[in-house]
């Protein structure tokens, strides 16, 4: 498509060149000043220059303005409209889009840990077994299922063969919860620890604190029928 500006030089420039001469051929010099002529045309007309650039911008005053700067893309952009309810509904017969779900933290309530180390300790999982009930100790010190949880903490040590670790776990079970069921389980528990460390002395301190303080206990009936012995 031809600019417009050219359909309004070029009958200019056609008209000078008959009127320079009658041939079909222009000198040099009658070039040049046919191209003075159209340049001085293209500034009255606002046009650009010869050749391309820029269109000047021609003020009231005769003053010649530089061209705006190009807008740039945030200019381009429309302002973000806040999205109404209808806009995050799912088109028809689509369901709902589903939000990830949380995974547990810090908040969990103490039966959903202990439930979590129970299956892991079921799953033959000791280690991260013991994780979880140790996270639920830090977590719920006084809380209603402490007892279980430091008592299968040494389970877990005990299953690893950390039978140091076995024993003081189930020391501070018995020590720390005295009046639970608990308590009796794992005097029984410390004095196979003992016995695995080969400490025969501490562990038949702890049978005897467990049929003294637990006589009716069901670790105290498996110590009697000879079924709780190392």
């Amino acid at each position: 498509m031809v600019p417009k500006y050219l359909l309004l030089v070029f009958p200019l420039f056609l008209g000078a060149c008959q009127s320079v001469g009658a041939g079909p051929y222009v000198g040099r010099g009658e070039f040049d000043t046919l191209t003075r002529r159209v340049e001085e045309v293209e500034v009255r007309a606002g046009l650009p220059p010869w050749g391309g650039g820029s269109p000047v911008l021609v003020s009231t005053r005769g003053e010649a303005q530089a061209p705006p700067p190009p807008p740039t893309l945030a200019e381009l952009t429309p302002p973000p409209s806040a999205s109404t309810l209808a806009d995050l509904k799912p088109p028809p017969g689509q369901p709902p889009a589903r939000l990830p779900a949380a995974a547990p933290g810090p908040g969990a309530s103490e039966a959903s840990v202990y439930q979590e180390g129970q299956n892991l300790l079921k799953a033959g999982k000791y280690g991260q077994a013991a994780e979880v009930f140790s996270r639920l100790l830090a977590e719920n010190p006084g809380g209603r299922l402490a007892p279980n949880a430091r008592y299968w903490l040494g389970e877990c040590y005990y299953a690893q063969g950390r039978f140091g670790e076995a024993a003081g776990e189930f020391q501070r079970c018995a020590d720390d919860y005295p009046r639970t069921d608990k308590a009796a389980d794992a005097l029984l528990k410390l004095s196979f620890s003992y016995d695995r460390l080969g400490d025969g002395l501490r562990a038949m301190v702890a049978l005897d604190r467990l049929l003294g303080q637990y006589p009716n206990s069901n670790a105290a009936g498996l110590v009697k029928s000879g079924r709780g012995h190392f």
